[in-house]
């Protein structure tokens, strides 16, 4: 989507919570502290071609691909592969 709401990430843990609300920021606090605020970090963000976002955007671009007559790329599962695995699962539930 054009305008969805993107990629938000948020971990909340015992001490801490971290929260990722778009791909440019990194937000955080600890136990004790009002607000999240920005955490400069040494590591780079993804930028919509690593991480999660990147794969996603690689299958979607694969799909395109597909559908427009070509072969896909091989990196993805296939509907073909999802019947064997479906086939598995039937077969271990008897």
């Amino acid at each position: 989507m054009h305008h969805g709401p993107g990629l938000r990430v948020e971990a909340y843990g015992k001490d801490a919570t971290l929260v990722m609300p778009d791909t440019d920021r990194l937000l955080g606090a600890t136990v004790g502290e009002k607000e999240l605020t920005e955490i400069e970090s040494d590591f780079p963000l993804p930028d919509g071609t690593e991480g999660q976002m990147g794969a996603f955007v690689h299958l979607l671009n694969d799909l395109e691909t597909v559908l427009r007559g070509n072969r896909a790329s091989g990196h993805y599962a296939t509907f073909a592969d999802g019947v064997a695995v479906q086939r598995v699962i039937e077969a271990i539930r008897g």
